[in-house]
């Protein structure tokens, strides 16, 4: 009885009578015990209970004790569920006890591209946008019904050179209604990125190769992990080639590309990412005809139940 507190341990005395109702009382306190039915005033702040104590030990290896008191365990419950645009409502599966959520922000519009001067033999190539952010989050209270919301894709620049738009924010709000997981969209190409005979460009037209500045990613805000996208870029190959990269969101798949205009293909349509919170790609051309440049790709919300 070390660890327990003895029901007035001053008045029990070897040797003495002692009263039949401390008797009594301690008895109970140790029938109680072993039993498995302790009561905190009985139990020391130095007591090392063990788990398998504890009222409602599952037999379970994989479960675990959560912060509310109740059991919490690594057992998938179905598929996950991804939601892929829109706001919407999540309602969590019976017996979830938490829940492993994934956002990615969407990612930026691709800018339309300026037109080469007649008979320039140049290269316009628009800046591509930035691919979302990614955060992860392990929701283990306020299971129930959540609101859930995918950012949009940013719209594309259109040809002459106007400006992609950015990608929207993804989110995931617990049953309180508060953020535990969000994630930014990438920017969407900037009209600043366009090179083009004549234009104040960041690079010169006058040959050579470089990579125009990226347009800013989106990046995880709200979380236990937090990831930024990757940044667009425009690269020029010469003074007449060259390429446009939308970035891609963390875990989301392949880069998106326009194939390389040059000064035999004229000029070529942006291409949209195929993977969840990628960017546009910019207008790309050799020619007098500008191009309009990409959408991004929506974002998306990935979540895994487990009792």
């Amino acid at each position: 009885m070390s660890l327990y507190n003895i029901v007035n341990a001053s008045r029990l005395v070897a040797g003495q009578p002692e009263d039949v109702g401390d008797v009594l009382a301690n008895l109970q306190a140790i029938q109680g015990v072993l039993n498995g039915g302790i009561d905190d005033i009985n139990v020391r702040s130095t007591a090392a209970i063990q788990a398998s104590k504890l009222a409602g030990y599952p037999s379970d290896a994989k479960k675990f004790l959560k912060g509310d008191g109740s059991w919490g365990g690594t057992v998938a419950l179905g598929a996950p569920t991804q939601i892929l645009n829109g706001t919407v409502s999540y309602v969590a599966p019976t017996g979830a006890n938490f829940l492993e959520v994934e956002c990615i922000g969407a990612g930026g519009g691709g800018a339309g591209n300026a037109s080469t001067s007649a008979g320039s033999n140049t290269l316009s190539c628009a800046q591509a946008g930035g691919g979302g952010g990614y955060a992860f989050k392990r929701v283990i209270s306020n299971i129930g019904t959540h609101t859930v919301a995918v950012g949009a894709g940013g719209t594309a620049g259109t040809s002459g050179g106007t400006a992609g738009g950015a990608g929207g924010t993804t989110a995931f709000q617990d049953t309180t209604a508060a953020v535990v997981c969000q994630a930014s969209g990438g920017s969407g190409g900037a009209t600043a990125g366009l090179i083009a005979t004549g234009s104040a460009a960041i690079m010169s037209n006058a040959g050579g190769t470089g990579m125009q500045g990226g347009t800013a990613a989106g990046v995880g805000t709200v979380g236990d992990w937090l990831i930024a996208g990757g940044q667009g870029w425009c690269i020029r190959l010469s003074a007449s080639s060259g390429a446009s990269f939308g970035g891609a969101a963390p875990f989301g798949g392949d880069v998106s590309m326009s194939n390389m205009a040059t000064a035999s293909t004229g000029n070529f349509q942006a291409g949209g990412s195929n993977s969840y919170g990628g960017g546009g790609t910019g207008g790309l051309c050799t020619s007098t005809t500008a191009v309009a440049g990409a959408a991004g790709a929506n974002g998306c919300i990935r979540v895994k139940a487990y009792a």
